[in-house]
């Protein structure tokens, strides 16, 4: 799909605000085209598609429709910790659908998954447990769809919550991240890993 060496065309799941704001300005920033799927406008003029990732019916007919034209990226970064706990298995499903239903672009492309979440096992907070259970599940999920596929994943900041009221470890804040995954999409080839994990402050 991308010819150039920018990002290219990359759909960012939960990229109106937060994290994924700034990934997706700094998406556009780079030269790449930012499509956001949020239920939310983003503050900038990026193409947006209002998608309540609950609906996963919805959610894979939007996200089909977006990877119809191509895909370079799918950057995962829904806010599951500003959702209540009887959301949280909703959002985390629609994170998931989109990326199926992306797969086939991404595979054509040679394209990459961006899982912008937790890997944290049981939390020692009390009321964490829900956040880490689903942001885990994003991950694994993204680690499932692309198993045996030229699609590369990558979990940035996967070692900690952002949640101030959960503190569940370090975590890297928004700028940081939107750099990391810029850089990596700048860098996409065949000898890069098919999944590597970027814990917070291991960025250079």
């Amino acid at each position: 799909m991308n010819d150039t060496a920018g990002p290219g065309r990359v759909l960012i799941v939960g990229g109106a605000a937060g994290v994924g704001s700034t990934v997706a300005d700094a998406v556009a920033h780079a030269g790449g085209q930012p499509i956001v799927m949020d239920l939310v406008a983003p503050r900038r003029s990026h193409v947006h598609f209002a998608v309540d990732l609950a609906d996963t019916q919805l959610t894979e007919s939007v996200a089909g429709f977006i990877a119809a034209d191509g895909l370079d990226a799918v950057i995962t970064c829904a806010p599951l910790d500003t959702v209540g706990s009887e959301d949280l298995e909703g959002e985390a499903a629609g994170t998931a659908v989109a990326i199926r239903a992306s797969m086939g672009a991404l595979i054509e492309s040679q394209g990459q998954v961006f899982a912008v979440g937790s890997t944290l096992g049981p939390p020692d907070p009390p009321g964490a447990s829900a956040l880490c259970a689903s942001e885990f599940d994003v991950v694994g999920h993204s680690s499932a769809l692309t198993a045996g596929s030229r699609v590369r994943i990558t979990c940035v900041g996967a070692t900690g919550s952002p949640n101030d009221s959960a503190p569940t470890g370090p975590s890297m804040d928004p700028v940081e991240v939107a750099q990391v995954i810029v850089d990596l999409l700048h860098a996409r080839g065949p000898a890069n890993p098919p999944q590597s994990t970027i814990p917070p402050g291991r960025h250079s």
